[in-house]
């Protein structure tokens, strides 16, 4: 795993904010879920629906 690396970019929706002006703890685990969609799509378009057919 030394050699691990990806990367990938959000846009923080306003909808990502809470009454607090801070990034609500609900918008994290969705920055998570999408980053690991995109790692899916990046290493051979998988979905978490077949990821482990392979």
């Amino acid at each position: 795993m030394d050699n691990f690396n990806f990367t990938t970019t959000y846009q923080v929706r306003i909808s990502d904010i809470n009454y607090g002006n801070h990034v609500a703890n609900a918008a994290v685990l969705n920055f998570f879920h999408d980053a690991r969609l995109r790692y899916l799509a990046a290493i051979g378009d998988f979905s978490e629906l077949d990821i482990g057919a392979c």
